[in-house]
């Protein structure tokens, strides 16, 4: 019973480490997708403002295009922050909790092995006194006179 709360104990831990993962995952995809439009935004604004040197206007195809990529531009940059705040969140609370889980994990173990070691100190107190036990015992000794012919049959 004892082990399996520990085991608890221990699946807990394992659920936040693998939550913090998982965050932090997700967080890495959403980076990924920020910087592919960081990139392409750079890109656009250096196409839009060449067009712009030249005394010209984007026509409504390119505008519509950099409107759009905007869009996704700042859709990106709005999930990678909730994505890192989530993470970071998750890690200051796996941060938090970990002395506590860890705590109570190792004080669950120890007083396993208290329980344990205290059941085979009980078990060596019954050879405590082996020494002076194993002393005093006495055999009978066997017989000297022995004929061995004395057991054939006929003699």
């Amino acid at each position: 019973m004892r082990i399996e709360q520990l085991k608890e104990i221990m699946n807990k831990w394992t659920e936040h480490c693998t939550t913090v993962d998982e965050k932090m995952k997700l967080r890495e995809e959403k980076r990924k997708t920020f910087d592919h439009y960081d990139e392409k935004m750079g890109d656009l604004y250096e196409d839009r403002q060449k067009i712009f040197a030249k005394g010209n206007t984007p026509d409504e195809k390119d505008e519509e295009k950099y409107m759009r990529n905007i869009k996704k531009y700042q859709d990106a940059a709005k999930e990678y922050a909730d994505a890192t705040n989530d993470a970071y969140k998750h890690i200051c609370y796996f941060i938090d909790s970990k002395y506590q889980n860890v705590s109570i994990g190792v004080a669950e173990f120890l007083e396993i092995e208290l329980i344990f070691y205290s059941e085979v100190s009980s078990i060596f107190n019954y050879f405590r006194n082996i020494r002076k036990n194993v002393l005093t015992i006495t055999f009978k000794p066997p017989k000297r006179e022995y004929e061995a012919s004395d057991f054939i049959r006929g003699k």
